[in-house]
């Protein structure tokens, strides 16, 4: 039988329609994403001619596309057999987190004591004390760093070492909680086996796993609680609820939120997506969260201003809105009144604007922006903003797609030359910059020099094949194409896992870059995704 072939009219239409959405989606984004990532501007897109040529395209590959997932899925539900895993290490969990602890250590030891990199710049003078504490970054993240600085100096050890040893014992854990899971379910031998391999070669987990940045501990925490709503799927089936499940998701889930701000937002959003697909166990999925978000916010409001805590520079939402105005006043050169002109330049430097713009990175720009001035006055800026949205509504979403692009087209190079961003961060701060005094001491220094090739993926982004598997906008189709396959499949309670990772990868659009180290979360799940795709029946409760 033929691979396209459909065994009954029933499974051609449970298949044909969200494949087809899929592929006009996917397609959409190659055909908009070319011009835009080229030239910055859809103005070639949008003529007579680059029209018809876009929509010629854009049927084509959505015609082409829809039957490579199509043929796809086939295989997969051919693939999908019930479970037979006969892993002994069930019973001894710990040896997983141990193995990949182990797997790590070397990449450590070639990078001791560790990285300061990413946000610690901002984040030490807090955990210092030249600075007050913020909301800027997590605080629970910055006092976890404290405490290891702290504990490193009543015992002589670099707080820099605790910390990056303590993150990754619990990183292991995570992982080892994963792939137990999966054990327990008897998910298909060979997904636990790649699963096991992927933890422990990777080098993107090997050099985070003691990168002190907040997406590691979220990434953390993620895991946990994707396994522990996975339970809650299983359990909501048979019927059977287990109290401490729902204990440890709403623990996890709240973790989640007080490590990475946006992800509050990614879950209400989530939560109201979940609710139309969910049915059986709607109540107790809704209680769930709900004290997930009461419990962020009582954190996040009264016990932080309790304990002194300042809110987060307002700037760091306005990212898009900043983006725009900049791209118009650059690109456009609008004809404001003197009016508007006085209003813009309380908030930004108009004349410095051709030089701060970047089409891929709004920092430059967020950092001139007066926020004394924007708490003073919000609503002359937002006005401003919908006037200029009402006069170039092209250039605004030009602004907007054009500003993270790389988190959703698929042929975008890995090391965009607009975002000027590292593949991944290895460096240490001078002490001039943090008042921090670390200094490399690399034990292995070969396998040091061998990691950096790689953090630098200069060598690699010359890889065909290669470095498109390793780059951010993978594992966003990776997760989009789990989502798919759970619908084609019609396990669509199982969205309910992935629609938080889905709306966190949404609120990337609202950021000020693309950068990897947002999307490791998202690699770090993998495994669970990987079992998904491929060993769906594993997860059910009746099988």
């Amino acid at each position: 039988m033929s691979l396209f072939s459909m065994e009954t009219n029933k499974e051609w239409k449970q298949s044909i329609i969200p494949c087809f959405v899929f592929s006009v989606f996917f397609s959409l984004t190659i055909v908009i994403g070319h011009p835009l990532y080229n030239y910055n501007s859809l103005d070639r897109l949008l003529t007579l001619k680059g029209f018809a040529v876009g929509l010629l395209c854009l049927l084509l590959l959505s015609v082409v596309f829809t039957f490579c997932l199509m043929a796809v899925m086939k295989l997969l539900k051919r693939l999908d057999k019930q479970a037979s895993s006969v892993w002994r290490i069930y019973k001894y969990p710990w040896l997983l987190g141990v193995l990949f602890f182990i797997s790590w250590l070397p990449c450590y030891l070639a990078y001791y004591p560790g990285i300061v990199a990413y946000d610690m710049d901002t984040q030490l003078p807090q955990i210092l004390g030249t600075v007050s504490y913020s909301k800027y970054h997590p605080p629970l993240h910055t006092f976890l760093y404290q405490l290891c600085h702290e504990l490193g100096n009543i015992i002589g050890i670099s707080g820099l070492v605790i910390y990056s040893i303590g993150q990754m014992c619990l990183l292991a854990v995570a992982f080892a909680y994963l792939v137990r899971f999966f054990i327990s379910l008897r998910v298909n031998n060979w997904i636990v086996l790649a699963s096991i391999l992927f933890i422990c070669v990777n080098p993107i987990i090997a050099i985070l796993s003691f990168t002190p940045a907040k997406d590691v501990s979220f990434a953390i925490f993620m895991i946990l609680f994707s396994v522990e709503f996975c339970q809650f799927i299983r359990q909501r089936e048979s019927g059977n609820y287990q109290r401490f499940t729902m204990v440890r998701m709403v623990c996890f889930g709240t973790l989640c939120c007080l490590f990475r701000n946006n992800m509050i937002y990614a879950l209400l959003a989530a939560v109201v997506i979940g609710a139309v697909l969910l049915r059986k166990g709607l109540k107790q999925f809704l209680i769930g969260n709900l004290c997930i978000v009461l419990l962020y916010f009582i954190v996040n409001g009264p016990f932080y201003s309790a304990l002194g805590i300042e809110d987060g520079n307002p700037r760091e939402m306005l990212s898009v809105p900043l983006q725009q105005i900049a791209h118009v006043m650059v690109k456009c050169n609008p004809k404001l009144s003197a009016e508007e002109l006085e209003t813009l330049n309380g908030y930004l430097p108009v004349e410095d604007l051709v030089h701060l713009y970047n089409p891929r990175f709004v920092d430059p720009v967020k950092n001139a922006f007066d926020s004394e001035h924007f708490k003073e006055d919000k609503t002359s800026f937002f006005k401003l903003w919908f006037q200029l949205l009402a006069k170039y509504p092209k250039e605004y979403i030009t602004a907007f797609l054009d500003l993270n692009l790389p988190y959703w087209y698929i042929d975008a190079s890995t090391l965009d030359l607009y975002a000027n961003r590292m593949y991944l961060e290895t460096f240490i701060y001078s002490p001039e910059i943090t008042h921090y005094d670390v200094v490399r001491e690399s034990k292995i220094p070969w396998l040091y020099n061998k990691y950096e090739v790689f953090a630098n993926f200069a060598v690699i982004q010359k890889i065909p094949g290669i470095s498109h598997a390793l780059s951010i906008s993978l594992p966003v189709w990776v997760l989009l194409f789990t989502g798919l396959v759970l619908i084609v499949k019609e396990r669509k309670a199982y969205i309910c896992v992935i629609l938080p990772h889905i709306c966190y990868w949404l609120t990337f659009l609202l950021g000020p870059v693309s950068n990897l180290r947002y999307v490791f979360p998202i690699i770090a799940l993998y495994p669970l995704y990987l079992a998904f795709i491929v060993n769906t029946k594993a997860f059910s409760a009746t099988e």
